[in-house]
């Protein structure tokens, strides 16, 4: 068994004088902790960078996450109003149809495309050092827009364009 003096020095990843534990923490309490530290501070759940929020419907319990939980959430990739669908805790709209230029030419449409690291809609997890916030799927994304045959989607929480592609979600740059 280590004691405090063993584990001290430059190896020491986290400082144990600022450890804090409580069981059954709430929101207030998480606050207040929260405070103590810079703003720009990161969080990690189990050493991961990538956090989701989960809340209970009632608001009674708070999870935070490293998984996005898509089975424990009811009407996930299902539409809900005026062709508004979730999809990985987003709300998206269809949008548009690329031009006829952006049809008949790859190229020109690539350059209008780019990668979100922010929204992080990927299949795979660590392409290019790229943090997958959600596990995407072509087929599943479609699914959830209720199979519309849009090119171009709107995420409603966020007000960028994105376009569907195979291994992700692209954020569109082609203009509102």
């Amino acid at each position: 068994m280590y004691t405090v003096d063993d584990i001290k020095g430059d190896g020491l990843m986290y400082d144990l004088t600022k450890r804090f534990h409580k069981e059954n923490l709430t929101v207030e309490e998480l606050i207040e902790q929260l405070n103590k530290l810079p703003q720009q501070a990161k969080i990690c759940i189990c050493g991961d960078d990538c956090c989701y929020i989960h809340v209970e419907k009632d608001g009674s319990v708070v999870n935070l996450d490293t998984e996005d939980l898509e089975d424990c959430y009811e009407g996930m990739v299902t539409s809900v109003e005026d062709g508004v669908f979730i999809y990985g805790n987003r709300r998206f709209i269809p949008y548009g149809f690329f031009t006829k230029k952006e049809n008949d030419d790859l190229k020109h449409l690539t350059r209008k495309l780019r990668t979100d690291s922010e929204l992080g809609f990927f299949a795979d997890s660590n392409i290019a050092d790229r943090a997958q916030k959600h596990r995407y799927n072509y087929d599943d994304f479609y699914t959830a827009a209720g199979d519309h045959t849009f090119d171009i989607f709107k995420c409603l929480d966020n007000d960028k364009l994105y376009v569907p592609g195979a291994h992700e979600l692209f954020e569109y740059m082609g203009g509102a």
